[in-house]
């Protein structure tokens, strides 16, 4: 019987503190000392914490900014790299192809030689290509990974001072700790709402991480097989 009437306070607990987070005046409690209670959904850092947090993602989106424009312009480089290996590979083949209608056997085998070599390396730089691309991917991530970041942190540090204001009108008139008490909620939704923005950021991050690892591991693959 214990046992029994225990589990059904354990399932009604929840229930109870809900009804007071959301109706604080039917749970007996006068409004402007009703907490909303957040700190059992919302777990908030330290002001001190939340402004390292600003600071920290501030750092990383410059970094991600210096980033983005050196892969930017070893793209740019890579890309003139190519096209000017593709002309070459073109112009050796139209001599190979001469070469073959005049039965030049040594020119041929040469002409053989360097085309093999040619196509080698404009492979070879459309891998680098790749890497570049991803690289320029994973710095937009981290960029968006960084404002979503400032965000958040924005956000806990405005529910700190919601909540501050909260407990510092307690006991006041019922108007004003409603006023309060509504704000709170819309700042704890989205303080919700910017940390799930956050996370989204920082996995679509992962995964061009994930993608870019991947690049640099088919060029290095690349190079050991044509022995470079």
């Amino acid at each position: 019987m214990f046992r029994l009437r225990y589990l059904r306070a354990a399932l009604l607990f929840p229930l109870l503190a809900s009804a007071r987070m959301v109706h604080p005046q039917a749970a007996g409690t006068a409004v402007a000392a009703a907490d909303p209670a957040y700190d059992e959904i919302i777990l908030l850092p330290s002001l001190e914490s939340a402004r390292s947090a600003i600071a920290a993602a501030t750092t990383d989106a410059r970094l991600a900014d210096e980033m983005s424009a050196r892969a930017r312009t070893e793209r740019t480089r890579n890309r003139s790299q190519i096209d000017i290996a593709k002309s070459e590979l073109e112009t050796v083949k139209r001599r190979l192809e001469l070469a073959k209608k005049e039965k030049n056997e040594a020119q041929t085998a040469e002409l053989q030689a360097q085309r093999l070599a040619t196509e080698t390396r404009v492979r070879l730089l459309e891998r680098w290509r790749d890497v570049h691309e991803a690289a320029v991917r994973v710095s937009e991530a981290q960029q968006a990974a960084a404002d979503a970041r400032r965000k958040a942190a924005e956000g806990e540090i405005e529910l700190i001072e919601k909540k501050n204001q909260w407990n510092a009108r307690a006991g006041a008139d019922s108007s004003a700790a409603t006023a309060i008490g509504d704000e709170l909620r819309r700042s704890a939704r989205r303080l919700l709402e910017l940390r799930r923005t956050d996370a989204e950021r920082r996995r679509e991050l992962a995964e061009r991480e994930r993608q870019g690892a991947q690049q640099q591991l088919d060029l290095l693959e690349a190079r050991v097989k044509a022995g470079r």
